[in-house]
C-alpha cells in the first residue's frame, strides 16, 4: 500500500495543483487509476478483446488512438495527445506519467456534463459516480472504489492540512 498511496498522492497533486480539481474528484480519479492499472502507465488490459486498453485509465479505441475523428482536435486520442504535448513530441510518449494524467483531464473536459464537472465534485460519492460515467463501469466495483477514494482523500488531507479548496 505505501507505493500505491504515494502514486495516488502524486496523481491527486497534479490534478489539484495543475488542473484545478477539488480533492473529492481527484481522489476518485486516483481510485479509478489504481483499480484500472495499479498506477502503471505501460499496462495493457482487456487482452481477451479485439481492442485492448492502455495506460493508467485503460483507454480503448478512439480514446487511445483517435482514429474515428483524425482531423478533429477535440477527439484526439492518447497517442495524438502524446505526440502534441509529450516531452519528445512523439506517440511513444503515451507511457509518460504526466502525459497520461494531463490527457485524463483533457478527456474528462470533452465528455458529458456530469463528466466535465467531475473535477468540481464536493463529495466522494459524486466523484465515484462521475468516474463510473466516464468509464462506464457498474456493479460491485463501486463500493471498493468509494472506500479507496475516501482513503486517498483522507491521506492527502493529512499531508496537506492547510488545503482550503473543496
Amino acid at each position: 500500500m505505501p507505493d500505491e498511496m504515494n502514486l495516488a498522492m502524486k496523481l491527486i497533486d497534479r490534478l489539484i495543483w495543475i488542473h484545478d480539481w477539488y480533492i473529492c474528484g481527484a481522489a476518485s480519479g486516483a481510485a479509478m487509476a489504481d483499480a484500472e492499472s495499479s498506477f502503471r502507465t505501460d499496462v495493457q488490459g482487456d487482452l481477451t478483446l479485439t481492442n485492448h486498453a492502455y495506460g493508467l485509465f485503460q483507454w480503448r479505441l478512439d480514446r487511445y488512438d483517435g482514429t474515428l475523428h483524425p482531423l478533429d482536435k477535440k477527439y484526439i486520442g492518447l497517442l495524438q495527445y502524446a505526440a502534441l504535448y509529450g516531452p519528445n513530441k512523439s506517440e511513444s510518449d503515451w507511457t509518460d506519467w504526466t502525459v497520461q494524467v494531463d490527457y485524463f483531464n483533457f478527456d474528462r473536459a470533452r465528455r458529458s456534463a456530469a463528466e466535465q464537472n467531475w473535477h468540481v465534485c464536493t463529495n466522494i460519492t459524486q466523484g465515484v459516480l462521475a468516474g463510473q460515467k466516464f468509464e462506464s463501469y457498474s456493479g460491485p466495483l463501486q463500493p471498493k472504489r468509494t472506500a479507496l477514494a475516501q482513503a486517498f482523500h483522507d491521506n492527502w488531507l493529512k499531508i496537506n492540512p492547510h488545503y482550503s479548496g473543496m
